[in-house]
């Protein structure tokens, strides 16, 4: 199987590496700044000339960069999502992370089969791993204490927040987690953390090290953030928009981290071989292989 991989950041060189490893062919595009990858891979001169020939064409995880451009940080131009679109065979899907509104819309007036597959759940709890030790390794990074021993708040209770409270407990960190159903909150307390209702956070917050917020939407208002110790840390793991005041923290002060892509930047290897996986499960469960 034919793959083009246009735009990204090092987990789509280690993408490629492991569909390589599966015997498909990868054609890439977009990586002219990324020294590590000039002389071990195929490359394309144009994007139109890699979705041309591809029976799949992968884009990035986040596949826009705040532009709404395809995200392509080691790409010396910008790349047109259009252009890419109107390159594409007819049948062949096209695959990226974090699909915004206007991105479908375009796949659709170009007749794109356009599949998003940051939404699958095997993708989901596999980041979390990378993203739960990425925010663990910029607290060590940034806390002058050690976390064990230390009380630290994660708001929110998915697939990230499960997977980061179980790590920092195993830490010895005193870990309170905060969730709105009343399911979670009792795991929660059976795994041996505290639990608090994320809508009743005010008042019950003076105390703790660190923050880690998984929750996309805002909880951590000018309020809440003064209610923090000055030395607080607070590390904000959801997708844009986030759930953090970040102008409120900086005005507090309060140190205030928005730690986005987590996967891609501490452990892209692991990242690329799950989006792999992903991958080719979405083309053999939807019958996309060729």
């Amino acid at each position: 199987m034919n793959f083009a991989i246009i735009g990204g950041d090092m987990r789509q060189l280690y993408v490629c590496a492991a569909l390589e490893k599966r015997g498909c062919t990868v054609t890439l595009f977009g990586f002219e700044q990324c020294e590590n990858a000039k002389s071990r891979y195929r490359f394309a001169a144009a994007p139109e000339e890699a979705a041309a020939g591809a029976d799949c064409v992968l884009l990035p995880f986040p596949a826009e960069n705040e532009r709404k451009n395809i995200n392509a940080p080691f790409c010396c131009t910008e790349i047109y999502m259009p252009d890419v679109f109107s390159a594409v065979k007819a049948g062949t899907p096209v695959l990226g992370g974090k699909l915004s509104e206007g991105m479908m819309e375009c796949a659709a007036r170009h007749k794109i089969q356009l599949f998003d597959y940051a939404a699958r759940e095997e993708l989901i709890i596999k980041n979390a791993i990378p993203s739960a030790e990425g925010a663990i390794q910029i607290a060590m990074e940034e806390l002058p204490i050690t976390l064990n021993g230390s009380n630290c708040l994660v708001t929110g209770y998915g697939r990230i927040g499960k997977v980061l409270s179980a790590m920092l407990s195993a830490l010895g960190a005193r870990v309170t987690v905060s969730a709105r159903k009343a399911a979670d909150m009792e795991w929660i307390r059976f795994h041996g953390c505290q639990a608090v209702e994320t809508g009743a956070l005010s008042g019950q917050i003076g105390d703790f090290d660190a923050v880690f917020n998984t929750v996309p939407s805002l909880i951590f208002t000018q309020e809440l953030i003064e209610q923090l110790p000055e030395a607080c840390l607070i590390i904000d793991l959801a997708s844009m928009p986030g759930g953090v005041d970040f102008s409120a923290a900086r005005r507090a002060p309060r140190k205030a981290i928005h730690a986005l892509s987590l996967p891609g930047k501490v452990a892209p290897a692991t990242a690329g071989e799950a989006v792999a996986e992903t991958v080719l499960n979405l083309l053999k469960e939807t019958g996309l292989e060729p």
